[in-house]
């Protein structure tokens, strides 16, 4: 063990899931080891180290000190630390809970080797190097980012402005295999350099499908069946229409259809369209036409199968017209991803899956109330990744956003969040390991700095400094 760093010693009364050590001097590191039997290694990290002098913590001895004592033969530093992983021979991880630190050990600093094998963050083929472990600029971070979460069903990247996670998120989603839909109120996501389409608010559109149109404006049964009706008979051409214009041609319709219906009347006298007078449902549901926020698509194959990776750019758009948008391009490939992959049992290619990056996403799936997209989002997130659909939720406020939505996401980045309800909310969601600890880290982070952590790896929680 010479070529190990000695940096103290196993206490006594070492239990399960934590080790005390002490040192004559600092240890200056964030992960230590210990040996064990069977040529077996226990990686622990460092998460709390305090300073003591044996003189000064001792009231009777505090009476005898005198000026020119040299206090630091009596200083102590006492760490504590938690395992994350147990490393066989060839520095094989594994989890075993059962591990314990015997009581004199000698603790040693762990190695970069042992916490790339550790933490799975090797250099191999398939991944990309997004930073490095947080305190420790000699072991980089190699992740498979597409595996970071299709293997993990959803994720969160939650942070104050600035603290990196847009910078973050545009650069892992340059370099991922799968497809993407992002769904931003800002031009953040416009310089992704990846073939896409960037569409703006005067490109958006929601097709003249019932469904869509009775979830958006809310239809009666006979508002819905006189739209059906519309939509089968009227002949209409492909094309996009705003809501005011779709409304005056439904109008039209349906005077036209009562003029056929009594041509009797066209031969006592010259009549105006206006005396054919319209329904009540027509002229309602005329009227919800007509407060569309988005034009409506016109297309006899509405086509949801998502070519190529896509940018929504919501800048300018109120709330309603966010909400209609998203629910409007998500419902058809949620419905037909249902319908194809519902009796299959088989991997879906990398190519046919589809992460859904959702912006301030406590605006459209909140706690607090209900939205034009939320139960469509949750449902997404409770069962799309079964259908190769995986969401991205990005928030600065995280503590409005649905609980159940974030307990479905395997994996999280936590960046740098002041507000302490919400670090308790994402902890509380996430099932954060070491809370306490982490509750600090999280409220002091500088720019770039995170915990990430994926729900399915033996050493869960790891602080990272990403740098791509």
């Amino acid at each position: 063990m010479d070529n190990y760093k000695k940096v103290g010693i196993a206490a006594s009364g070492n239990t399960r899931g934590g080790m005390t050590f002490f040192s004559k001097s600092s240890p200056r590191t964030d992960y230590v080891f210990v040996d064990a039997e069977e040529e077996k290694k226990i990686v622990f990290e460092v998460i709390n180290e305090v300073a003591q002098n044996r003189s000064l913590t001792d009231p009777d001895a505090v009476r005898f000190i005198e000026d020119g004592d040299d206090l630091t033969r009596q200083n102590v530093y006492v760490s504590t630390a938690i395992p994350v992983s147990t490393l066989g021979p060839g520095n094989k991880p594994y989890y075993d809970p059962y591990m314990i630190a015997a009581p004199g050990s000698t603790v040693y600093a762990a190695t970069s080797e042992m916490l790339s094998a550790v933490y799975s963050i090797a250099p191999e083929e398939g991944r990309e190097k997004i930073g490095y472990i947080l305190h420790r600029d000699d072991v980089p971070i190699y992740l498979d980012l597409d595996d970071m979460i299709i293997s993990q069903s959803h994720m969160a990247i939650v942070g104050r402005t600035g603290c990196g996670k847009s910078w973050f998120t545009t650069r892992w989603l340059d370099k991922l295999k799968m497809k993407y839909i992002v769904f931003s109120p800002t031009d953040e996501y416009d310089s992704l350099s990846a073939p896409q389409d960037i569409l703006s608010r005067q490109d958006f559109s929601i097709p003249l499908s019932p469904s869509v149109i009775n979830h958006v404006v809310g239809l009666t049964t006979t508002e819905l069946n006189c739209l059906k009706e519309f939509i089968k008979r009227s002949g209409l051409k492909s094309g996009s229409y705003s809501g005011e214009k779709l409304s005056l041609l439904i109008e039209d319709y349906y005077r036209a259809t009562t003029k056929a219906k009594t041509p009797q009347l066209s031969m006592l006298g010259n009549w105006s369209d206006e005396f054919y007078s319209l329904p009540q449902y027509v002229i309602s549901l005329s009227r919800k036409i007509a407060d569309l926020g988005l034009k409506v698509s016109v297309s006899p194959e509405q086509d949801p199968i998502i070519r190529q990776s896509t940018v929504f750019n919501m800048q300018g758009c109120k709330r309603v017209e966010e909400e209609q948008l998203i629910y409007s391009v998500l419902l058809p490939i949620f419905e037909r991803r249902k319908a194809i992959y519902k009796s299959e049992e088989r991997d879906i290619p990398i190519d046919d899956r589809i992460i859904i990056v959702l912006e301030e996403a406590q605006n459209y799936a909140p706690s607090n109330r209900s939205t034009l997209c939320k139960d469509l989002l949750v449902d997404i997130a409770r069962v799309g990744r079964k259908y190769g659909m995986h969401i991205v939720m990005i928030s600065q406020r995280p503590r409005y956003i649905d609980q159940t939505m974030l307990a479905q996401c395997g994996c999280s980045l936590f960046f740098h969040l002041p507000n302490p309800e919400d670090v308790e909310y994402v902890m509380s969601a996430a099932a954060l390991n070491r809370s306490s600890t982490f509750k600090a880290m999280i409220q002091n982070f500088d720019t770039g700095q995170c915990i990430l952590v994926r729900a399915a790896k033996s050493a869960l929680d790891l602080l990272c400094k990403i740098d791509f």
